[in-house]
């Protein structure tokens, strides 16, 4: 059980929850993570559209272009 006391979220034992701790216990998620989740979801989309999208061809570009700055084979 957790009692709202002002603006701190407290819960019974008077522990002062994070803000993950609190997401978690109403089932959000942390925005970090959905924004991750969306733009991994985006370059899956693009990756699906394969050669013709544009979009694709610019991200396989940068990480090669990456890998040959920092010289990995």
């Amino acid at each position: 059980m957790m009692i709202l006391v002002g603006e701190v979220v407290r819960s019974v034992d008077a522990k002062t929850l994070t803000e993950s701790q609190v997401l978690e216990m109403l089932g959000f998620e942390l925005i970090q993570s959905l924004i991750r989740k969306r733009k991994l979801q985006w370059v899956v989309h693009c990756g699906r559209m394969g050669g013709k999208d544009l979009t694709w061809k610019r991200l396989v570009r940068e990480i090669e272009d990456e890998i040959s700055k920092w010289g990995v084979d």
